[in-house]
């Protein structure tokens, strides 16, 4: 089915009493009636003895109203003239209606991007209008704001590999004494308490180090409560 390896394709490929339920091709035990059926494959198939979604679109209404054959769900579509304009392509796998299926069901310009939607691709800078992202990436047609670092400036001097100027991407990338380590794309003080260092301010809060967090970590008796990340006393 549509390339993909499954355990079977039919009937034949099953063992003796069971059925290949075509909803995702596997086999299950064979029916003998809709009353061995339920859930979301309700009818038994009388020629494959397998449990289905529906026999004919008769089964089915409402914003999925044709039977698809070979999966034998209730879907938007089986072929591409069940579906309108503005969605014009039939993914039978999943029974719906979608913008594209390869680039060429898109308009010049656009490709077929993983959610099944036509999106502008870029194939030289000059097709980047976009001010933020002025530089067309070509192994993935996209306008990106850097393709190395030469492209940043010094306030984010770091291009990630989704194209974006950043401040770090790796903890090499943070030179400043107080602020050491690269989360996210953000050079910060500390991660985890593990990184404060200093006994005075032991305790890792909101990427910087502080004497506390709570009152428990104040161990000092003269000075037991927690208060603006210090303690201080009752």
């Amino acid at each position: 089915m549509l390339g993909q390896c499954e355990a079977c394709g039919t009937s034949a490929d099953c063992g003796a009493g069971q059925a290949c339920f075509p909803q995702d091709h596997e086999c299950r035990a064979a029916c003998a009636s809709d009353t061995d059926c339920s859930g979301d494959a309700p009818f038994c198939d009388a020629a494959t003895k397998a449990c289905v979604g529906c026999r004919t679109d008769s089964d089915c209404g409402g914003d999925r109203p044709v039977c698809e054959p070979n999966r034998k769900q209730c879907s938007q579509c089986a072929t591409n003239t069940d579906c309108g304009a503005a969605n014009p392509a039939c993914y039978v796998r999943d029974g719906e209606c979608v913008q594209c299926l390869i680039d060429a069901d898109c308009r010049g310009g656009e490709a077929c991007g993983p959610d099944r939607h036509c999106h502008f691709r870029c194939h030289v800078d000059g097709d980047c209008t976009d001010r933020d992202k002025p530089f067309c990436q070509a192994a993935t047609g996209e306008c990106v704001a850097c393709r190395s670092a030469a492209d940043c400036g010094a306030a984010a001097p770091v291009c990630s590999s989704e194209g974006r100027c950043v401040e770090c991407a790796a903890n090499a990338d943070c030179r400043a004494p107080d602020s050491p380590l690269c989360k996210g794309d953000h050079c910060v003080m500390c991660i985890s308490d593990q990184d404060c260092t200093d006994p005075a301010s032991p305790i890792c809060k909101d990427d910087v180090c502080v004497q506390c967090d709570k009152d428990k970590d104040c161990t000092d008796p003269a000075l037991p409560k927690c208060q603006n990340r210090v303690c201080v006393a009752q």
